[in-house]
């Protein structure tokens, strides 16, 4: 199922990236790390946050969600 992107950010306090068009419309759950996005800050732990929305979830309203770099952010409930 694919969602629309509102907004997407990867990085640190210091600098971070728009990662809006890296293809995460097409994803269920993202790999936050430095294989994924580059590296908007090297040698400091980043964040990704994302604002996103779906018509079959939160009946359509935007979801922001927000996690820790080397972890998997599940977008959906689909598998």
């Amino acid at each position: 199922m694919a969602i629309t992107i509102v907004a997407a950010v990867y990085g640190t306090t210091n600098t971070g990236i728009d990662v809006s068009n890296y293809g995460l419309q097409n994803m269920n759950s993202v790999p936050v790390n430095k294989t994924t996005f580059p590296d908007p800050d090297f040698g400091v732990p980043k964040s990704f946050g994302i604002l996103y929305s779906s018509p079959t979830l939160n009946n359509g309203k935007p979801i922001a969600l927000a996690c820790p770099e080397n972890t998997n952010l599940r977008l959906t409930n689909v598998p």
